[in-house]
């Protein structure tokens, strides 16, 4: 399209007011339409492109424990392909979440959220999906969670359990089984000190 009115044998004034474009604009089909000639289009600039071995991290990333569950059911997988099934992940928090805990342990790697978000993998499926309701996002739990963001604390819900239970916290952590954990007066000190 860009090459049409440099094909109208006009001189570049006369294209100019015709069409209503910049003198550059005019200069630039008027090479293409020499050089390539009638419908020409003007070769795409690529962007920058990330690293094969960075995709695959992100991937990989996607596909830990920490971060996503495998679905218990046996319908719970995806096609891939032909005959190639990959069973379901579900993520554990939304993607801006999953992606400060990724900058979090890759600082250094240049990525944006979009583009960290269109490299999930197809079987790791968010919560609210159909068929993914097995997380409980009832208001008790869920409420936790919005009372951490209102009261202002730039730690995350994650990091402010790290001061009740365990690192890397597991079953006997979380029902509260293990004599290891740290008290919930560690947290209670912690949130009223900053407040002060």
């Amino acid at each position: 399209m860009l090459t049409i009115p440099a094909s109208l044998m006009l001189s570049r004034r006369k294209i100019k007011e015709t069409f209503n474009v910049s003198d550059y604009s005019v200069r630039k089909a008027q090479k293409l339409f020499k050089d390539q000639g009638f419908l020409a289009e003007p070769a795409r600039r690529n962007g920058k492109q990330l690293s094969p071995d960075i995709i695959e991290l992100v991937k990989k990333f996607y596909q830990l424990d920490e971060q996503s569950r495998i679905l218990p059911g046996m319908k719970d997988v995806v096609s891939i392909g032909k005959k190639v099934y990959e069973r379901k992940r579900l993520i554990l928090c939304n993607l801006s979440e999953l992606y400060s805990s990724f900058k979090l342990e890759y600082p250094n790697l240049k990525i944006g959220l979009s583009k960290f978000c269109s490299l999930r993998p197809k079987w790791c499926v968010l919560a609210g999906a159909s068929g993914t309701h097995l997380v409980c996002v009832c208001t008790i739990h869920q409420n936790v969670i919005l009372l951490i963001h209102g009261a202002g604390f730039e730690e995350e819900y994650k990091q402010l359990m790290s001061y009740i239970v365990c690192e890397g916290a597991g079953r006997e952590c979380m029902l509260r089984h293990c004599d290891k954990c740290p008290s919930k007066d560690n947290l209670v000190h912690t949130v009223f000190d900053r407040s002060w």
